[in-house]
């Protein structure tokens, strides 16, 4: 939580805090970047301390964007739902329908990430599939939504080593 959630609702507070922003009778915008996850949204199992922070989250940018419009502000937020990038963070994760949700290309994400950034985009799923997903999701019961979900990810994270672990064997070799 004091990754993925409280660092940024503590860093966006003393950002906007500043008094070059409270005064929004003129000067330039800005814009706050936001990187979260679709786990913000969908669920999967061994994920859930990392899914309730990424929930949080989406809260959190969803309620300030509206303060925020609300207020007339200056500031803009983007705010990023990937899947699964090829950082080494996931290392080991096997979904059960790769094929149709793969593992994604760091520099892929990056270039998407600047092109939303660019045309101030408010949300931003880097696979339109994912949207999709979220949407048809949340009209689902409880029961077939994780009956899906299980489809879709499986015993994914059965496997997960995750970059920490990772390093640690290479260090004991």
């Amino acid at each position: 939580m004091d990754v993925n959630f409280h660092s940024y609702v503590h860093l966006t507070m003393l950002f906007l805090a500043q008094a070059a922003i409270k005064d929004e009778s003129h000067g330039p915008r800005f814009h706050l970047v936001y990187t979260n996850s679709i786990a913000g949204h969908v669920t999967c199992q061994r994920n859930s301390d990392y899914s309730a922070s990424k929930f949080a989250l989406s809260g959190f940018t969803d309620a300030l964007r509206q303060e925020l419009t609300f207020k007339k502000s200056p500031v803009k937020i983007t705010c990023f739902y990937p899947y699964f990038i090829d950082t080494g963070l996931f290392e080991g994760f096997k979904p059960t329908l790769r094929f149709l949700l793969p593992t994604l290309k760091a520099e892929r994400v990056t270039r998407r990430m600047h092109a939303a950034i660019m045309a101030e985009e408010g949300e931003v799923y880097i696979q339109s599939i994912l949207w999709h997903l979220k949407l048809f999701l949340m009209i689902l019961p409880l029961g077939l939504r994780h009956k899906l979900q299980n489809l879709l990810v499986g015993q994914g994270m059965e496997f997960f080593r995750g970059r920490q672990q990772q390093e640690s064997l290479a260090a004991a070799k």
